[in-house]
Protein backbone atom coordinates (compact mmCIF):
# COMPACT_ATOMS: atom_id res chain seq x y z
CA UNK A 1 0.00 0.00 0.00
CA UNK A 2 2.82 2.39 0.76
CA UNK A 3 4.28 1.93 -2.72
CA UNK A 4 1.05 2.04 -4.75
CA UNK A 5 -1.02 4.54 -2.77
CA UNK A 6 1.58 6.87 -1.31
CA UNK A 7 4.37 6.37 -3.82
CA UNK A 8 2.39 6.30 -7.06
CA UNK A 9 -1.15 7.56 -6.49
CA UNK A 10 -0.31 10.69 -4.49
CA UNK A 11 2.39 11.76 -6.94
CA UNK A 12 0.07 11.24 -9.90
CA UNK A 13 -2.76 13.05 -8.12
CA UNK A 14 -0.57 16.12 -7.64
CA UNK A 15 0.03 16.36 -11.37
CA UNK A 16 -3.21 15.15 -12.98
CA UNK A 17 -6.12 15.08 -10.52
CA UNK A 18 -7.91 12.49 -8.44
CA UNK A 19 -9.87 10.48 -11.03
CA UNK A 20 -7.05 10.05 -13.56
CA UNK A 21 -4.53 9.25 -10.83
CA UNK A 22 -6.84 6.63 -9.30
CA UNK A 23 -7.36 4.90 -12.66
CA UNK A 24 -3.68 4.96 -13.63
CA UNK A 25 -2.39 3.82 -10.23
CA UNK A 26 -5.08 1.11 -10.21
CA UNK A 27 -3.91 -0.02 -13.65
CA UNK A 28 -0.30 -0.20 -12.48
CA UNK A 29 -1.44 -2.15 -9.42
CA UNK A 30 -3.29 -4.57 -11.74
CA UNK A 31 -0.27 -5.05 -14.00
CA UNK A 32 1.88 -5.77 -10.93
CA UNK A 33 -0.35 -8.76 -10.08
CA UNK A 34 0.87 -10.57 -13.17
CA UNK A 35 -2.08 -12.33 -14.82
CA UNK A 36 -5.25 -11.17 -16.54
CA UNK A 37 -7.87 -12.29 -14.02
CA UNK A 38 -6.01 -11.00 -10.97
CA UNK A 39 -4.93 -7.95 -12.93
CA UNK A 40 -8.47 -6.83 -13.73
CA UNK A 41 -9.61 -7.43 -10.16
CA UNK A 42 -6.54 -5.67 -8.74
CA UNK A 43 -6.92 -2.70 -11.10
CA UNK A 44 -10.49 -2.13 -9.93
CA UNK A 45 -9.48 -2.69 -6.31
CA UNK A 46 -6.50 -0.35 -6.68
CA UNK A 47 -8.71 2.46 -7.99
CA UNK A 48 -11.13 1.89 -5.08
CA UNK A 49 -8.26 1.92 -2.59
CA UNK A 50 -7.03 5.20 -4.04
CA UNK A 51 -10.55 6.57 -3.56
CA UNK A 52 -10.54 5.44 0.08
CA UNK A 53 -7.15 7.07 0.61
CA UNK A 54 -8.46 10.29 -0.88
CA UNK A 55 -11.65 10.28 1.14
CA UNK A 56 -10.17 9.18 4.47
CA UNK A 57 -6.77 10.81 4.33
CA UNK A 58 -5.40 7.67 6.00
CA UNK A 59 -3.33 4.87 4.58
CA UNK A 60 -4.78 2.54 7.22
CA UNK A 61 -8.14 2.52 5.44
CA UNK A 62 -6.39 1.12 2.37
CA UNK A 63 -4.40 -1.42 4.36
CA UNK A 64 -7.52 -2.73 6.11
CA UNK A 65 -9.53 -2.87 2.87
CA UNK A 66 -6.69 -4.70 1.11
CA UNK A 67 -6.46 -7.22 3.95
CA UNK A 68 -10.22 -7.74 3.84
CA UNK A 69 -10.19 -8.22 0.06
CA UNK A 70 -7.39 -10.77 0.32
CA UNK A 71 -9.25 -12.69 3.05
CA UNK A 72 -12.45 -12.60 1.02
CA UNK A 73 -10.64 -13.86 -2.10
CA UNK A 74 -9.11 -16.72 -0.16
CA UNK A 75 -12.43 -17.75 1.41
CA UNK A 76 -14.32 -17.58 -1.88
CA UNK A 77 -11.67 -19.58 -3.75
CA UNK A 78 -11.39 -22.18 -0.99
CA UNK A 79 -15.01 -22.61 0.06
CA UNK A 80 -17.20 -20.45 -2.16
CA UNK A 81 -18.81 -23.15 -4.28
CA UNK A 82 -20.20 -25.17 -1.37
CA UNK A 83 -21.26 -22.72 1.31
CA UNK A 84 -23.90 -25.04 2.72
CA UNK A 85 -21.43 -27.93 3.09
CA UNK A 86 -18.66 -26.07 4.91
CA UNK A 87 -19.16 -24.93 8.48
CA UNK A 88 -22.96 -24.99 8.42
CA UNK A 89 -23.56 -21.54 6.98
CA UNK A 90 -20.77 -19.84 8.96
CA UNK A 91 -19.11 -18.65 5.77
CA UNK A 92 -22.36 -17.18 4.49
CA UNK A 93 -22.58 -15.13 7.68
CA UNK A 94 -18.91 -14.15 7.31
CA UNK A 95 -19.42 -13.07 3.68
CA UNK A 96 -22.42 -11.00 4.71
CA UNK A 97 -20.44 -9.32 7.50
CA UNK A 98 -17.53 -8.56 5.16
CA UNK A 99 -19.85 -7.04 2.56
CA UNK A 100 -21.57 -5.03 5.29
CA UNK A 101 -18.16 -3.77 6.48
CA UNK A 102 -17.19 -2.70 2.94
CA UNK A 103 -20.49 -0.86 2.45
CA UNK A 104 -20.16 0.75 5.88
CA UNK A 105 -16.59 1.80 5.18
CA UNK A 106 -17.61 3.28 1.84
CA UNK A 107 -20.40 5.31 3.45
CA UNK A 108 -18.17 6.39 6.35
CA UNK A 109 -15.30 7.53 4.16
CA UNK A 110 -17.61 9.19 1.65
CA UNK A 111 -19.10 11.23 4.48
CA UNK A 112 -15.64 11.99 5.87
CA UNK A 113 -14.47 13.02 2.39
CA UNK A 114 -17.45 15.36 1.91
CA UNK A 115 -16.58 16.95 5.23
CA UNK A 116 -13.04 17.50 3.94
CA UNK A 117 -14.37 19.15 0.78
CA UNK A 118 -14.14 16.22 -1.65
CA UNK A 119 -16.96 14.59 -3.51
CA UNK A 120 -17.32 11.05 -4.78
CA UNK A 121 -15.51 10.30 -8.02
Amino acid sequence: EVIFRWGIYLRLRDSMGVAAAAVISGGIFGIYHGNLLQGVYAAIMGACLAYFLEMSGSLWSCVLMHMGANCMSFLVSAYGTNLSVYMGGFLLVLYTLLLWAVAGGFMHYSKKGRNRGYRAV
